[in-house]
This record gives C-alpha cells, structure tokens and sequence, in this order.
C-alpha cells in the first residue's frame, strides 16, 4: 500500500491508552509522517487547540467516553 505523503499535524482526543495506540498505528501504515499529538481529555484538548505556538491542525479525531457524576 502506498502511503500519505503529506505532513498531516492531527489532533487525537482519546481517553482510552488502548484505543489510541490502535488510532495511532492505523495512521502510521497510511501515512508517511503523520504529526501526531494526543490528549486525553476535554481540557487538554482546548489546551492544544488555543496554543499560540502550535500551527493549525489538519485533522481532529475525538473519542472520549461520557464523563462520570
């Protein structure tokens, strides 16, 4: 299979380790270099999406599981 060549930057919002490592090898075999980064929660990911230093994202992949009372 050829790869994606292009430097996709991809947000991954995934609480579960499991899942993410899954995500992650998936985008690996598809994609040359995929600029991966990943976070596990709601605060985190609006951390990552408002920080002036990081370039805008191509992708954003969210799974997170309903929280908890």
């Amino acid at each position: 299979m050829k790869k994606d060549s292009r430097n996709y930057h991809i947000l991954v919002i995934e609480d579960n380790p499991g899942d993410f490592m899954l995500i992650q090898e998936y985008l690996d075999d598809s994609i040359l270099a995929p600029d991966l980064i990943h976070v596990e929660s709601y605060k985190e990911a609006f951390q990552a999406l408002t920080d002036p230093h990081s370039r805008p994202y191509d992708v954003i992949l969210l799974d997170l599981n309903p929280a908890r009372p």
